[in-house]
């Protein structure tokens, strides 16, 4: 009746004291080149703008235009008061 049931590992209090010791060396060998790993690899910096970066990119880019939008409407509003003052040619 168990042939379809998978067996479940050996719980750690059955382990040999030699089996118990090489999975203490592996976890301390695998802790060293984990901070080996850490101290040789680059930071993790990100040389690409973020989402806030170029969000606020356009958002600047917004204002300008606006600002050179009104500026150019001003132009013209004058342009067509003075046009209207001087009556038509």
């Amino acid at each position: 009746m168990t042939d379809g049931i998978p067996q479940t590992p050996e719980p750690l209090t059955s382990l040999s004291r030699g089996q118990l010791h090489i999975i203490a060396v592996l976890q301390h060998h695998g802790q060293i080149l984990a901070e080996i790993h850490q101290m040789v690899s680059p930071p993790e910096t990100r040389d690409e703008p973020t989402l806030r970066d170029i969000l606020g990119r356009i958002a600047e880019a917004l204002d300008r235009q606006t600002t050179a939008l009104d500026a150019l409407t001003e132009q013209v509003n004058r342009i067509s008061a003075a046009a209207e003052k001087d009556g038509p040619a």
